[in-house]
């Protein structure tokens, strides 16, 4: 509302006035309501403000930078602001110069990009069912590339030149006249889209910071990323005035950011994998399956805590990672390492690899420090009992293995059972079709907590086939 007002008040008579004061205005009305805020008790009562604001902001960035995916979260977002910016500041010139779309135009154009932001915020709310959902990041970042690309394509379409009897005295097109053609609405098409897309990306990188900051550190860190968003806006400024003396014109600057994303998406989602690998269980659980939920509420929002689940396919941990609401250690046969590419993928989203005893001796003793490290950090961890993918679609016994580490660790058990997840092409089903079972609804039921004392595999194993039985009743 206030792109809309400033755009249509400036041209008004005394607009520069109205405009100030309505800036003043709300300016004390958001101060008269963060009074109304109720106050919280500080979380690190004993720090005192530093005058000099340097220091503290150094000091903030290098917590920030002992914790990679918040940091590099941290990044993201500045980097969306400095693609948010720049488009921004181009558009003005662009709209003027090169559209000869009049003050509204550029006025509509700003308008498209808050509301298309707020749109791709809500529709990221409704995408991530109650959890963080970091494979929506992939998804926005490959919109924005795509869209800010046609807009390179798209950025000269010479409407005043198609259509001169749409241009005013002045020699401009209207917002009526601009959306009339199809260049024009072309245009309209990926400005709202790349803003839409944009919300994709920035949403699931702010709240990973708050999730993922220590409650003593959160403040500061939410603020050294504001610090780090403003640089980035004034970086994209200076650069916006030297590329001209460069020879690039304003169309161009929209396919040097559609490239500039795609290498900083690059980056990202290659050194921090966990972004990629959401994206991949997201797209398994919303595209391939159609996935329900049942407890989920049972996994706890901290603290260590061991999953166990029925084995049905190559992907369960695929379907379990893009359900649970916190970062999972998944545990499997450690022969996925022999499969050229994959194993890069699952060893970058922090599998740990096990063998049997008579296997390889090493590797499981390794898994089981592996096991107790992360459990000790407060991590969760998820293994799979059977020690092996059904071949018939039946619950193979449970091992002792979950016993022994619950003994070196003792944290809460959850179980979980996976429904209709055989016959899939991914099973073990001789019958199997890749477009067999596509969209097939699954079901992943989570029962409560089991206490690290009552922890045996065959109460566990019961466990689970009840809860197999009771989804199977219910299905019928």
């Amino acid at each position: 509302l206030g792109t809309i007002a400033g755009g249509v008040l400036i041209e008004v008579e005394y607009g520069a006035y109205i405009v100030s004061g309505g800036i003043l205005l709300f300016a004390f009305m958001g101060y008269i309501t963060s009074l109304l805020i109720p106050k919280l008790g500080a979380e690190a009562p004993e720090l005192r403000i530093n005058k000099n604001p340097l220091k503290p902001a150094i000091e903030i960035l290098g917590y920030a930078r002992q914790n990679r995916p918040i940091f590099l979260s941290i990044l993201g977002i500045a980097w969306f602001w400095f693609f948010g910016a720049s488009l921004l500041t181009l558009f003005p010139t662009w709209c003027k110069g090169i559209l000869h779309g009049d003050n509204l135009v550029a006025t509509m154009f700003l308008v498209l990009f808050s509301v298309g932001i707020g749109v791709g915020s809500i529709l990221t709310g409704k995408l991530s069912k109650g959890i963080i959902e970091l494979g929506l990041v992939p998804v926005g970042s490959i919109g924005m590339t795509i869209f800010t690309l046609d807009l390179f394509f798209a950025g000269n379409p010479g409407i005043h030149l198609a259509h001169p009897e749409l241009l005013d005295p002045d020699g401009l097109l209207s917002p009526q006249d601009f959306v009339s053609t199809w260049g024009g609405m072309r245009i309209v098409i990926d400005l709202f889209f790349v803003s839409v897309f944009g919300g994709f990306f920035i949403v699931p990188l702010q709240t990973m910071i708050q999730e993922r900051s220590e409650a003593t550190h959160r403040a500061r860190v939410i603020s050294c990323n504001n610090i780090i968003n403003s640089g980035c806006m004034v970086l994209s400024a200076i650069i916006l005035m030297v590329l001209p003396k460069m020879h690039v014109d304003t169309v161009q600057v929209f396919l040097l950011l559609a490239i500039a994303n795609v290498l900083v998406a690059i980056y990202v989602y290659t050194v921090v994998p966990e972004f990629l690998y959401r994206f991949v269980a997201y797209i398994m659980t919303n595209i391939l399956y159609r996935l329900k939920t049942k407890g989920l509420d049972n996994i706890p929002d901290k603290g260590a805590a061991v999953l166990i689940c029925n084995h049905v396919t190559f992907v369960d941990w695929l379907v379990i990672g893009g359900t649970c609401p916190r970062p999972a250690r998944f545990v499997m046969h450690h022969s996925f390492k022999d499969i050229p590419i994959v194993s890069r993928f699952m060893k970058r989203a922090g599998i740990i690899p096990i063998a049997s005893a008579k296997e390889d001796p090493e590797i499981l003793q390794q898994a089981m420090d592996k096991i107790a490290e992360e459990l000790e950090l407060g991590n969760v961890v998820c293994i799979f009992p059977e020690g092996m993918i059904t071949k018939d679609g039946q619950l193979n016994t449970f091992r002792t293995g979950i016993e022994k580490i619950i003994e070196r660790t003792p944290v809460p058990v959850i179980p979980m059972a996976l429904v209709n997840m055989w016959g899939s092409f991914f099973s073990k089903n001789k019958d199997r079709k890749f477009f067999g079972r596509f969209r097939s609804h699954v079901e992943l039921r989570i029962a409560p907590g089991i206490a690290p004392e009552n922890v045996k595999a065959e109460a566990l194993q019961a466990q689970v086939q009840s809860m197999l039985d009771e989804a199977l009743a219910g299905r019928d």
